[in-house]
């Protein structure tokens, strides 16, 4: 299992927008307490660029904030976490290097147009409808762990949505 390290990411929460962070929420009635992976999918890389992308939403229901400090994906290579950024009027893919604070009441929400991560090759042969673990670590030793699903290359991952059923969205 390869772990990604993460520091201090300036800017992600003067524009939560950008970072894809949802806002202190009042979505989640029933909001467990600690922070939980709420769901977690792979996209497998296509036979030309070999690097699969992975989106994994994290919710924070403790009593403060939480620092994510690395996250990995079993059976894969190692793990970046990417950010998707509009600069100069057009839109850029940046490698983001530092931890990830997740306020309290909040979500990390990774998606195709903001944060996800970019895993290189699989160190084990993998198939759609597989699943992995992915583990999430935090600054205070915690850590959470869910299945991902794996989905073939090219398809679209599931809209993470609190005020309804999760849907497709583009991927």
């Amino acid at each position: 299992m390869k772990r990604i390290a993460l520091g201090l990411c300036a800017g992600l929460w003067t524009q939560p927008a950008i970072a894809n962070m949802s806002a202190p929420s009042t979505i989640h009635t029933k909001a467990p307490v600690g922070a939980v992976i709420e769901h977690a999918e792979v996209v497998l890389a296509g036979e030309k660029d070999g690097k699969s992308i992975a989106y994994v939403s994290i919710w924070n229901g403790g009593p403060g904030a939480r620092e994510l400090v690395s996250l990995s994906v079993a059976s894969f290579g190692s793990v970046q976490l990417y950010q998707t950024v509009y600069e100069g009027g057009e839109m850029r893919v940046r490698l983001m290097t530092g931890n990830v604070e997740i306020p309290m009441h909040a979500e990390l929400l990774m998606k195709p147009t903001g944060v996800h991560l970019v895993l290189d090759k699989s160190r084990a042969e993998v198939f759609p409808g597989d699943s992995v673990t992915v583990t999430a670590k935090f600054a205070d030793g915690s850590s959470v762990v869910a299945d991902a699903v794996l989905l073939a290359a090219g398809s679209r991952i599931t809209a993470h949505n609190h005020e309804s059923q999760d849907g497709q969205t583009g991927g």
